[in-house]
């Protein structure tokens, strides 16, 4: 299973899935694991700059030698001939945050963050993309104990809307991720 296998775990959860957005498509793995997966007949749309700062990533020399070491340079590319073999795959490359304003609220099933992961990005990718998500919808990420995601995701989530939020197997149908890559949800309710 890829590091991105769990997804599908969430996905199946969701049911039927009209619409998948996925921020921060890197080389595409998870593209991968969604659109081969024939039970998944609904729309990705994966959102990238596919440009890496270099800054971001200088307190985790792990994230920025798994950078160099799987060259970035090359991630959108490989993506763009990712997109060209679905036919249900489109990508759009802008920054996260503002792309937001392409979509109608409530109008996505399942939405993935896993764009950048400083606790400024996370904060604002939660914020611009909440009303998104469809009632009965989910939203998830990936690297919850990576350096800001967990405390953007207790602070916009947990403590300011009062979401219980899982981590890894903490839900029915959700299978655990390898270590180091930990995997973030919440249903989205009515209020």
């Amino acid at each position: 299973m890829s590091q991105h296998g769990p997804i599908l775990g969430l996905i199946d959860l969701i049911g039927k899935n009209d619409l998948v957005v996925e921020l921060g498509v890197y080389r595409g793995d998870s593209l991968d694991t969604i659109l081969s997966n024939p039970k998944f007949l609904g729309e990705y749309i994966g959102i990238d700059l596919w440009q890496f700062d270099r800054e971001i990533y200088a307190n985790d020399s792990r994230a920025m030698r798994a950078l160099i070491e799987a060259g970035s340079e090359n991630a959108e590319p490989i993506c763009r001939i990712k997109e060209e073999k679905y036919k249900n795959c489109t990508l759009i490359k802008e920054n996260t945050h503002t792309a937001s304003r392409h979509f109608p609220d409530n109008s996505i099933d399942f939405l993935f963050i896993d764009a950048s992961h400083d606790f400024e990005s996370v904060i604002n990718d939660i914020e611009s993309w909440y009303d998104k998500i469809k009632f009965d919808g989910y939203m998830a990420g990936d690297d919850y104990y990576s350096s800001g995601v967990e405390e953007a995701v207790d602070i916009c989530l947990r403590k300011k809307r009062k979401i219980k939020v899982h981590t890894r197997s903490t839900a029915p149908g959700f299978r655990a991720s390898s270590k180091g890559h930990r995997f973030w949800f919440f249903k989205k309710r009515r209020p």
